[in-house]
């Protein structure tokens, strides 16, 4: 059997995660600080990431067997290692959600009456971190770019599902 080429590689990556109907793409970036674009550090970074963001929307008791199919699902993709590691993410929010779910992602201000659990988890986590989120409306298009570097089979190392099973 002959290994697939880039092109065709790329593509099957986009297509399986074209096929899990994500709603919203995120970009977090770390910035700044050199230690931070470790691949240990984004994977390490976005899974706090994620389990914070469910936290947010699902209360203190997210991961209870009663709540476990409410929990968001995500993919995120690393970029940018070694210099300016960042990750390329796709979730899956339930439309009731969506609302909340992008209001995590405002940035932090001086506001004292905001309840310091509803703030952006990656700003709150990752200081000088960024984040921008969008609802998708080009799945294809978004994740071409997200796998722009992936040259071959071992580009999968790259990638990071969560939530992990429980």
């Amino acid at each position: 059997m002959m290994p697939l080429s880039t092109a065709d590689t790329r593509q099957a990556w986009v297509e399986f995660l074209g096929d899990q109907g994500y709603t919203h793409a995120v970009t977090l970036k770390p910035n700044h600080r050199t230690e931070r674009t470790t691949a240990e550090f984004l994977r390490s970074a976005f899974t706090r990431f994620h389990r914070d963001v469910d936290q947010a929307l699902l209360g203190p008791r997210y991961n209870t067997a009663s709540k476990r199919h409410l929990r968001t699902e995500a993919a995120g993709i690393m970029e940018g290692l070694p210099l300016v590691g960042h990750i390329h993410a796709v979730f899956r929010v339930a439309p009731n959600r969506w609302t909340d779910f992008e209001g995590l992602f405002r940035p932090l201000t001086a506001d004292i009456t905001i309840n310091p659990k509803r703030l952006n988890p990656w700003a709150a986590r990752i200081v000088g971190g960024t984040s921008v989120v969008e609802r998708i409306t080009d799945a294809e298009g978004w994740l071409s770019y997200s796998t722009k570097y992936f040259t071959d089979i071992d580009s999968a190392d790259r990638i990071m599902f969560l939530p992990f099973d429980a």
